[in-house]
């Protein structure tokens, strides 16, 4: 059976959840404008020319990043079980 609690002290800590959910998919969402409104200038500017040390370092700061974030999520859940 499931209790349901309204005990005031719970508040924060959900409010803080709420918003850091927010918080969250708004990042993502603007992560992946950004990438739909990008990806025609990076694919002539990166990945139709020759590699070079400033295309690798563009790949390396715009993918590693997501890269990251999932494994982080990733070892999260498995450390949560």
């Amino acid at each position: 059976m499931t209790v349901i609690s309204n005990d005031p002290s719970w508040w924060p800590p959900i409010k803080f959840n709420l918003v850091f959910n927010y918080f969250a998919v708004t990042s993502f969402t603007a992560v992946v404008y950004d990438w739909v409104v990008t990806f025609g200038k990076e694919f002539e500017s990166v990945w139709r020319k020759r590699c070079s040390l400033m295309s690798v370092l563009y790949v390396s700061v715009r993918y590693l990043g997501i890269l990251y974030v999932g494994y982080d999520h990733k070892a999260d859940e498995i450390a949560e079980h």
